[in-house]
């Protein structure tokens, strides 16, 4: 929900934008100059956290899922191999 009115407010501020371009209003557009190094620092930073995150993510995802595949085997299992490996007590 909060996503599809995010992206119509894009669309909303993009056709804005658009339009005041094409009046020649540039007044929304920032200026001077900006520190490229700066920014080229901060992008590399990024795309280092957002790796590292989604690695970190799909461990813990893959840690849970083992413990949640171990326990089902467990579960399901023991007690079939006691039923099969049992010594029988028939004479």
């Amino acid at each position: 929900m909060f996503a599809s009115v995010q992206i119509l407010q894009i669309m909303q501020t993009f056709k804005d934008h658009t339009i005041r371009l094409r009046k020649g209003d540039y007044s929304f557009i920032p200026g001077g100059k900006h520190n490229n190094g700066l920014s080229i620092n901060d992008m590399m930073k990024f795309i280092g956290f957002s790796i590292s995150f989604a690695l970190f993510g799909y461990l813990w995802m893959f840690v849970i899922l083992w413990i949640i595949v171990t326990l089902l085997w467990a579960f399901f299992s023991f007690p079939l191999a006691q039923q099969l490996y049992a010594p029988s007590t028939k004479p």
